[in-house]
């Protein structure tokens, strides 16, 4: 089999309907990645994403 590894990304997804969710990659040895889950993290408010210096385009 070999050494797994597992990645996760995040974002937000959605305009007025804000939500976070986490995408899982996985690479068993030397194999390819692979897409192996998405899971809904939660709902974001507005005021949670931007933070200070960052500007609502």
């Amino acid at each position: 089999m070999g050494k797994i590894e597992y990645w996760a990304f995040h974002d937000v997804v959605g305009v007025t309907n804000m939500f976070l969710i986490r995408i899982i990659v996985r690479k068993v040895g030397n194999g390819p990645f692979h897409f192996w889950s998405v899971m809904p993290i939660g709902k974001i408010q507005k005021s949670r994403v931007y933070k200070e210096g960052l500007e609502d385009h």
